[in-house]
């Protein structure tokens, strides 16, 4: 109060009122004035009578009757005090700062008012008990005034109401005080250890001095409860407690700005503490006593804002907060500064806290710190609401925290923590230890949303989003989001389920930094065990500003996205997209959305309209599968690179199949994917045990643009297979590197190091270029075998390893490199360098270390097994070369190996450096070309053979051929120790159109074959050329064997009989004087067949050693003499000092 004029209590006709006045005019009448002279009478008998007569008219009076249990200290009443309808309450009992009062009934009458008057400026609390068995029933105005001077001021005393029976405040009930109000059903009030002051066992209080300390029941009535229809406020800074039994509040509004509202109760014997802390009470419930509920509807609102804020706490069995109700909290003033923490809102529940029908829960916060919402239940569920903690100026929000068991959202119901200005937004908190689930979209399209933001046009940062349960179920368009829309970055979401996250229905996870914003986006982690994302659900980080997006974490047992669902890291603005990293022991990826649009899977991307690099992606796991059209990407569509995309799986990775539509295949991908795209793709790399693609799945890197394709790698410790085409033969299962049609971009390289590497049923693995760039080398590493076998189904497709050039590309192709012990290609497969269109043929290298088998089933086929390097009619580019590096090879049944330009570019050259070369059954070695040659330095169609033994059987042939206008025929030299040519197989260089080419061979032996001019039905070596003029060269060296030229005898006739040779026995009978001999010639030398090495004169044996266990032999035996019998010798063997010793076999 000021000096000079003080606030004086006046009647307005509805409520007391506060009216400024000087001391000296104060005055309080019925007809206008009451003489100063009188005051001390009229103060007298309010302390002293019960009932004071007055000359007022009498009104209707409230039902207020004071009990005896004070004795001399009871209340005392005037009633139409003044002439007003208000009732004034003096005497009680007063105990240093506490006043008691005691009722049998204490209720307040519609458009009445009662008041508890106050003398002693020291009294803190004003504490009314009933002791009676009826319920109060507020109905009007209940207030305290107080006495200084003998001017009558409102007090600023504490006021507790007490009726364990029950309170009511009616529609039309108000609190006229200057402090803080609690009204309770408890049975007493604990003072310390001075004692309590009862209800239900009243005594006149003892020496009960010091502050409340706790409300205690013992003897509880079921059917008390406090009801509230009214709007009750107190004076700013000041408390408001309502505690039950149960608590109902009924629309209206519950008011102590910057001070604190508590409501709660107790339906069990317990004791509720009270704290003091100056102007605010606090209490505290004991953890193992039942609570009463708490109810919240129609409109009602719980509301401490002011400049400071104050603080809001529930404490019940079950809180109702329902159709559109209200709780607000938080600072108001955008002068405050920082240093001022606004309070926090509390709702704790034993059971079940729900919020529904359009009700609202928020915590503001403009330049202070923002207060904290917390929420601890066994169950928390929210429907068509919101919770929020907000910040709108420069201070930071507050927390928002939720300890439960089980949380449901659901019909576009929000929990957020967002922050719409410069200051941060607080973090949200959820911990369920069973299960969230955030469900539903209403008909407006607004999704239940869990968020932690930056909203647009604010500055500042947007919080972390945790949330820790079992199960975590997010469905039906529902989504969990922390982001930013605007300069401030957006928070991190984190997400830890101990058994799983269920993402269904077009629903999503996200952490994004929106259009416009300049922040960068958080990170997203999940960690559960299982993670399942299904019908076109969404787990995503994304960059759709300028800035850096956040990397996106998953560690999972089982990772499970089918039917549409995703889970990326995208960058649709300008900076870098996000990581995507991936631990699972298990991952799948199965089909596509049911519309065919989406595909299931895993993506890093950079947008068509984005500047940036896309992040990369990366899956550490034991088992993948890929199938029904879901894939893997890490894809560039604009101007930065794609990212990288990189497979570490322990067990095996599996690619299977397409879309039910056949339009998408299963895969993969690392691709830059915008014909007008100047980034780069990332590469691709797979490490495994075992790689499996089949039925048209795809692993591929591509270029579409001026950027360059990634390198494709595969690390497989064990088996990679590649097996069938899609299900209508469109689509071969396999890996490719390409450089695709209109791009200028390089390809990348594709290399495969892996144990044994089988290609089957019409699968490929290929580079290639169709553009201006070049196409990528192709680099098979197997220690173990490479086999290529079979053909598609209807034989249409044969399995493939190729590089190519395609139709309008002018890029050359890449290199086709192939290590291993064993290579097979049967049945229709083929490997190949090709060129279809202006860019040079690559090269073809073979380097197996054991053998080499190129074999059809039959000759009945449309095209056969081989290996080929060649151009197409039409080309421009030159064909690559082909070498073969191997000790065996094997060529049958219509298979074959050729080099070929069937365009105006060269053909290239084959050499094959081999042990054995065998050709068998229509089996063909050829180099062909309707090319004039245009490099004079570089030879053409021309076959190097370098073996020991080359045997051409049954219609196979080693064959160049020329055709067009002065296109000579190619050459052929073959180095080797031994040539058989048998049943019309033909070595021939032949030009139909100019001069024919030329054979060269250098061989030890040559048989079955011979040149000639012209073909015949034998064996034939020629070089044909257009007509007998333009014949072509061929050169046959051979060993000089002129030396035994007429000098070979002619054999007998008759044999000779060999038993007449060969002695069945070695015993050489002697006499006195002829001692016997023994020879041994050996072979001669003569090799068993052409070609083989010599036998050496004779072969020795191993002398062996006596056994240990073995009888000892006498040391004294007895020299063999005459009449002994005869061991005949079974072997030669060599002594260590270089003796030979006939014996028997040991």
């Amino acid at each position: 109060m000021g000096k000079g004029r003080v606030q004086k209590l006046g009647w307005s006709g509805k409520v007391w009122q506060f009216l400024e006045i000087s001391p000296a005019s104060l005055l309080l009448g019925c007809r206008g004035a009451i003489l100063q002279r009188y005051k001390t009478l009229l103060l007298a008998s309010i302390i002293f009578s019960p009932f004071t007569g007055s000359q007022c008219p009498v009104l209707a009076q409230s039902n207020l009757v004071p009990d005896n249990t004070l004795g001399s200290e009871s209340s005392r009443v005037i009633f139409n005090f003044d002439g007003t309808p208000n009732e004034v309450i003096g005497g009680g009992a007063q105990r240093g700062q506490n006043l008691f009062h005691s009722f049998r009934e204490l209720n307040v009458g519609e458009n009445r008012g009662a008041y508890f008057l106050v003398f002693d400026p020291n009294i803190q609390n004003i504490l009314a008990r009933v002791t009676g068995s009826n319920r109060s029933d507020i109905l009007g105005i209940l207030g305290t005034i107080q006495v200084i001077d003998g001017n009558f001021f409102r007090s600023n005393a504490n006021l507790f109401l007490m009726n364990p029976n029950g309170i009511v405040f009616g529609e039309n009930a108000r609190l006229d005080v200057d402090a803080s109000f609690v009204a309770t059903t408890a049975n007493g009030i604990q003072f310390g250890a001075q004692g309590n002051f009862s209800a239900t066992n009243p005594q006149t209080p003892g020496v009960l001095t010091v502050n409340p300390s706790a409300l205690f029941f013992n003897q509880i009535n079921q059917n008390a409860a406090i009801q509230n229809n009214a709007s009750l406020s107190v004076p700013e800074g000041k408390s408001l407690l309502l505690v039950g039994g149960n608590v109902n509040i009924n629309g209206k509004v519950l008011f102590a700005p910057g001070g604190r509202v508590e409501l709660g109760g107790l339906t069990e014997k317990g004791n509720i503490e009270i704290q003091t802390d100056g102007n605010i009470f606090s209490l505290t419930f004991p953890s193992q006593v039942q609570r009463g509920n708490l109810s919240l509807n129609n409109s009602a609102q719980i509301n401490v804002v002011s400049a400071e804020g104050g603080s809001i706490a529930f404490n019940s069995r079950n809180i109702n907060i329902l159709a559109g109700s209200q709780i607000l909290a938080g600072s108001n003033d955008s002068l405050n500064t920082r240093e001022i923490v606004a309070g926090d809102i509390n709702l704790n529940a034993t059971e079940a806290i729900k919020v529904e029908q359009n009700s609202f829960i928020g915590n503001f916060v403009a330049s202070a710190k923002g207060g904290d919402i917390n929420i601890n239940a066994n169950t928390f569920s929210i429907f068509g609401s919101i919770v929020s903690a907000i910040t709108f100026g420069e201070g930071n929000g507050g927390n928002l925290t939720i300890n439960i068991q089980d949380f449901l959202m659901g019909d576009g119901a929000r929990v957020s923590a967002d922050t719409f200005s410069i200051g941060n937004s607080g973090n949200l908190n959820v911990n369920a230890s069973n299960s969230v689930k955030v469900i539903g979209v209403t008909g407006n399209n607004i999704r239940s949303t869990l968020a932690s933001q930056a909203v647009e046009g604010s500055d500042g940062n947007a919080g972390t989003l945790t949330i820790n349960t079992k199960d975590l179920f997010v469905q039906d368009g529902a989504q969990i989001s922390a982001g930013t829309f605007a300069a401030g970055n957006g928070g991190q979401l984190t997400i830890n389920a101990s058994n799983s996250v269920q993402v269904l229905g077009s629903s999503g996870l996200f952490a994004a930094a929106e259009k416009n914003s300049t922040g960068n986006s958080g990170n997203l982690t999940i960690t559960t065990k299982t993670l399942l994302l299904s019908d076109n659900a969404r787990v995503s980080v994304a960059m759709r500003g300028v800035g850096k997006a956040g990397n996106l974490n998953i560690n999972a047992q089982n990772l499970l996205v089918n039917n549409g669902g995703q889970i990326s890291a995208g960058l649709f603005g300008s900076g870098s997209g996000g990581n995507l990293i991936v631990n699972a022991e298990e991952v799948q990826l199965i089909g596509r959305s049911d519309d065919g649009r989406f595909g299931s899977g895993l993506f890093t991307s950079a947008d068509p309209d984005s500047i940036g690099s896309a992040g990369d992606l990366t899956i550490n796991t034991q088992n993948l599968l890929v199938r029904d059209g879901a894939l893997i990407g890490a894809d560039t569509f604009g101007r930065g690179n794609g990212g990288n995309l990189t497979v570490n799986a322990s067990g095996k990775v599996e690619l299977i199949g397409t879309s039910d539509d056949g339009r998408f295949g299963s895969g993969l991908f690392a691709q830059q994917k915008e014909t007008g795209g100047i980034g780069n793709a990332g590469n691709l790399k797979v490490n495994t045990q075992n790689l499996i693609v089949r039925d048209g799945a795809q692993v591929s890197t591509a270029t579409f643009g001026a950027g360059r394709g990634g390198n494709l790698t595969i690390n497989a410790s064990g088996k990679v297979q590649l097996i069938g085409r899609s299900s209508d033969n469109s689509s071969p299962s396999g890996l490719n590197s390409a450089a695709a049609q209109g791009s200028t971009g390089d390809a990348g390289d594709l290399t495969i190091n892996a144990q044994d590497l089988f290609i089957r049923d019409g699968a490929e693995v290929i580079t290639a270029t169709r553009g201006a760039g070049n196409g990528g080398n192709l680099t098979i590493n197997a220690p173990g075998k490479v086999e290529l076998i079979g053909r598609s189904t209807e034989n249409i497709y044969g399995s493939a390893l190729r590089t190519s050039v395609g139709p309008s590309a002018k890029g050359n192709a890449g290199n086709l490199i192939i290590n291993t012990n064993d290579l097979f290609v049967r049945n229709g497969s083929q490997i190949s360098v090709g060129v279809l269109g202006a860019g040079k043929g690559g090269n073809l290298i073979v380097n197996a270390m054991r053998k080499v088998e190129i074999t059809e089933e039959s000759t009945n086929n449309f095209f056969s097994s081989g290996l080929f390097g060649q151009t197409e009619p039409g080309t421009t580019g030159d064909a690559g070369d082909l070498t073969i590096n191997t000790p065996e090879l094997l060529i049958e049944n219509g298979a074959g190996i050729s080099v070929q330009s069937f365009g105006t570019g060269n053909a290239g050259i084959l050499n094959i450096n081999a042990a054995s070369i065998r050709l068998n059954n229509n089996a063909l070695i050829t180099a062909n070309t309707r090319s004039v040659n245009k490099t004079p330095n570089r030879e053409q169609a021309t076959i190097n053979l370098n073996t020991e033994n080359l045997l051409l059987r049954r219609n196979s042939n080693i064959t160049t051929n020329a055709q067009g206008e002065n296109v000579i025929g190619g050459n052929i030299n073959i180095n080797t120790q031994s040539l058989i040519a048998l049943e019309n197989s033909d070595i021939s260089a032949n030009s139909t159109d100019f001069r024919g080419g030329r054979v060269s061979i250098t061989a030890r032996t040559i048989f079955g074959t011979q040149a000639r001019n012209t073909r015949t039905s034998e064996s034939d070596i020629t070089a044909t050329g257009a007509t007998p003029e333009l014949i072509g060269t061929t050169e046959v060296n051979t060993p000089d064997n002129s030396s035994i030229q007429n000098n070979l005898g002619k054999l007998p006739q008759t044999a000779i009989d060999t038993n007449a040779l060969i002695a069945n026995s070695c015993i050489a009978r002697r006499n006195q004087q002829q001692n016997g001999s023994f020879f041994i010639t050996g072979s001669g030398g003569v090799a068993v067949r052409p070609g083989d090495a010599p036998l050496p004169s004779y072969s020795t044996g191993d002398v062996q050693p006596i056994p240990a266990e073995s009888t000892t032999l006498p040391t004294q035996t007895r020299p063999w003499q005459i009449g002994d019998r005869v061991v005949e010798p079974t072997g030669v063997y060599e002594l260590p000092n270089g003796k030979l010793v006939l014996g028997k076999e040991c």
